[in-house]
């Protein structure tokens, strides 16, 4: 391939020069080495379709957009969920960006712990809570959905600091078409069940229902459970639990955020997230 050699322009005096340093041509067409205040050109670059050419922090060079991984050149799919991320050797738990199997738009933004085996998406639903407008639930629903099979753990702390755990080793909802049904919930471990034979019943009693928010009642009750309960949720007729109801509401209120059969207070739960990895 033949080369060519040029003086620094005036275009390239926003990039940080260093010799023996590689730069981009504006427009992401050639890969130069510099060399005595000179840049010679001798490889041919190009960006992925999933990449755009740029400046940032004075380097240009071709960027993944849309959530893609890579060095600009070539730009992978986003991961689809915190385990694939953890799979890829990723300690740190942190904020993510991912996209799940079915998401049609730009990958977005999760928590993954890489404690406790690592790979846990977090859907966080007190402390940042969810609004249940049809494009929040979706996406709700997609990071749920993203997999066959679940693991899937509730962490909860009560009105009174008390933390508390529900594990499943066993959950899915089904799609849009079926109105995000719970449609399965494997076998219960935790401390999150005061009965003498616990099955997570405060969940399970909302096994097989359709979600349900203020503008779809999907429910068994005769009034629509999530205007009653001021929230929206897998309500049955209408709930043994509700992460997702009002935060505020008075202590003992049944219309608070809800967990029954936890050990102590379950009405006005002070915090709560749900994380979730494949088997």
């Amino acid at each position: 391939m033949s080369s060519a050699t040029t003086n620094l322009s005036a275009s390239d005096s926003t990039l940080e020069k260093q010799e023996g340093g590689s730069y981009v041509n504006p427009g992401c067409t050639r890969k130069g080495v510099c060399t005595n205040g000179q840049i010679t050109w001798d490889e041919a670059y190009a960006c992925s379709p999933n990449a755009v050419c740029d400046v940032r922090d004075n380097i240009r060079q071709c960027y993944c957009t849309g959530g893609y991984r890579g060095d600009g050149e070539t730009c992978t799919r986003p991961p689809k969920d915190c385990q694939e991320i953890y799979d890829d050797g990723s300690r740190d738990s942190g904020i993510y960006r991912i996209k799940p199997t079915g998401w049609t738009s730009d990958a977005f933004e999760v928590y993954c712990n890489m404690t406790d085996g690592g790979g846990w998406t977090y859907i966080k639903l007190i402390d940042t809570a969810l609004h249940c407008n049809k494009s929040s639930v979706s996406s709700f629903a997609l990071i749920v959905r993203q997999i066959e099979r679940e693991r899937h753990v509730i962490d909860l702390v009560n009105v009174n600091g008390a933390p508390y755990y529900a594990k499943f080793d066993n959950f899915r909802i089904n799609d849009e078409s079926d109105k995000y049904r719970l449609s399965q919930l494997g076998t219960y471990s935790g401390t999150a069940d005061s009965r003498s034979n616990p099955d997570g019943y405060a969940l399970r009693y909302h096994l097989n229902y359709q979600f349900t928010t203020k503008d779809s009642d999907n429910d068994a009750y005769s009034n629509n459970c999530a205007v009653t309960h001021h929230g929206a949720w897998w309500y049955n007729n209408c709930d043994y639990s509700d992460l997702n109801s009002n935060y505020h509401a008075d202590q003992g209120s049944d219309y608070s955020v809800e967990w029954y059969y936890l050990p102590g207070s379950y009405y006005n739960i002070k915090f709560s997230e749900m994380k979730i990895r494949p088997f």
